[in-house]
């Protein structure tokens, strides 16, 4: 394989995660802001928001069997669709109480995803970044990708370069 297609490889695999995790800050920024606007009490945003990491707590009880159940392939693709759905309800069913609920099944969705994610990026993207990378730079492209991956999450855009 060559260092060009094995480059871009890795670059897929960069702009991929750094979209989905574009899109959840977005959706965990602007869903309290939308509430806000639709005259929801702060209490209620905040209940909607404990919701929505308990959702993440619940993740740990039903993510793994999920995983183990349909591989993470079909689990990853299962609650990405589920989420897009969830999130096409919150403009259509403007309801306090109904947004608590949505925003504990988006929690779930979204922390199986990030359990998915970060598998794969720990186990197929490292072994795919070893399989891709020249042996001598294996460990320079690692540490773009989780500089890279670390900073999509805060939102801080670290220039890597193009070297591999």
């Amino acid at each position: 394989m060559s260092t060009k297609s094995s480059g871009r490889t890795i670059a897929i695999i960069l702009l991929s995660v750094s979209l989905v995790f574009i899109g959840n800050g977005l959706l965990q920024t602007l869903l309290p802001m939308r509430g806000g606007l639709e005259n929801f009490s702060t209490a209620m945003i905040g209940l909607q928001g404990t919701a929505n990491f308990g959702g993440f707590i619940a993740d740990c009880v039903f993510g793994p069997g999920l995983i183990k159940a349909v591989g993470h392939i079909r689990a990853f693709a299962g609650v990405v669709a589920i989420l897009a759905a969830l999130t096409l309800l919150f403009p259509v069913w403007i309801h306090a109480y109904a947004w608590v609920g949505l925003r504990m099944l988006t929690g779930i969705c979204l922390a199986i995803r990030r359990s998915v994610a970060i598998g794969e990026v720990s186990a197929t993207g490292v072994a795919t970044i070893a399989s891709r990378s020249a042996k001598s730079s294996f460990g320079v492209v690692l540490a773009k990708a989780i500089l890279q991956w670390c900073s999509e999450a805060t939102g801080w855009r670290v220039p890597l370069g193009s070297r591999e």
